[in-house]
């Protein structure tokens, strides 16, 4: 039985109280609240079938690790018809409906989809009759722009999630969760790069600015050299990661780090991970996964995996 912090039980509560009156609800809950704790109450105790859907294989298994359930991914399916939960990647679901049929793994009461900001998850969700759907996020507001033409005018506005769910349920944010004493307070330095200025506006870019513009400044030399400084300064001999915006600025800055002898590694979903000496292939996103949390020092370079 998994029991629920006050402030997730509260989350929880005016769920349960939504879904009393809609079909659809959202739910947003601050990185760190436990969104994973909450959708396996939801899914240990809603009425009937659960699905949970999710876009991530480390999501996956956070939801996994909450309740008793069949999983499928690329790689396994322990999903059984009598599966009162089952936990699912949606690509892979998505990939087996079109081939075997909606009935692949059965018909489902609700839905939970984990992260419903990334907007991947209709294609699965439309294929199914469920009464109830539920969908968490940390950021319910979506960086897309959709375009209307009234009367020959075009008019552009930022997408919600509106049109998906029928009322949005709010939970505890990130300064709440400081308060509460169930996070720690961050702390943050800013890195002042000398080409900021060649930055591209972008309204329909996820990053604000345009891709070009963003490989431009993020992997000159000038921004390598700021980023190393900044790494020596505030971070050196400390387990670190970079997040960068493209798969093209992973590579600079790896080499940069590497150039360095510094203990780094990179993942992203292009570039293919250097070879592992033990097994003389490449690094799979686990055992990088399991070198990050062993070594101390450890640098970890990505885009859009972790």
């Amino acid at each position: 039985m998994i029991v629920l912090r006050d402030y997730q039980q509260s989350f929880y509560d005016k769920i349960i109280d939504a879904l009393d009156k809609h079909s659809k609800v959202a739910g947003a809950l601050a990185t760190g609240g436990g969104k994973s704790v909450i959708i396996g109450a939801l899914a240990q105790n809603l009425p009937g079938r659960t699905l949970i859907l999710t876009h991530r294989a480390e999501i996956l298994r956070q939801n996994e690790a909450w309740v008793d359930c069949g999983v499928l991914n690329a790689k396994e399916n322990t999903v059984m018809m009598d599966s009162k939960i089952v936990v699912a990647m949606v690509q892979t679901l998505h990939a087996r409906i079109k081939k075997y049929g909606i009935q692949y793994i059965g018909d489902f009461d609700n839905i939970i989809l984990d992260e419903i900001q990334i907007q991947i998850f209709d294609k699965v969700v439309r294929e199914y009759n469920a009464k109830k759907v539920i969908g968490l996020t940390a950021t319910p507001v979506l960086m897309e722009k959709e375009t209307r033409v009234i009367d020959k005018v075009e008019f552009q506005r930022t997408k919600t999630l509106a049109k998906q769910f029928d009322t949005l349920v709010q939970g505890c944010d990130s300064q709440e969760l400081i308060d509460l004493g169930w996070l720690t307070q961050d702390y943050n330095i800013m890195l002042q790069l000398p080409d900021m200025d060649k930055l591209v506006s972008s309204d329909s870019a996820p990053d604000g600015y345009t891709k070009d513009s963003l490989d431009t400044v993020y992997s000159n030399q000038a921004s390598i050299s700021v980023l190393l400084n900044g790494y020596k300064k505030y971070c050196e001999g400390k387990k670190t990661l970079i997040f960068n915006s493209s798969t093209k600025i992973n590579t600079v800055v790896l080499n940069a780090f590497k150039s360095k002898n510094l203990n780094v590694k990179s993942f992203d979903v292009v570039n293919e991970p250097e070879e592992n000496p033990e097994t003389g292939k490449p690094y799979t996103r686990n055992e990088i996964i399991e070198w990050f949390r062993s070594e101390r020092d450890a640098i970890l370079i990505n885009t859009n995996v972790f």
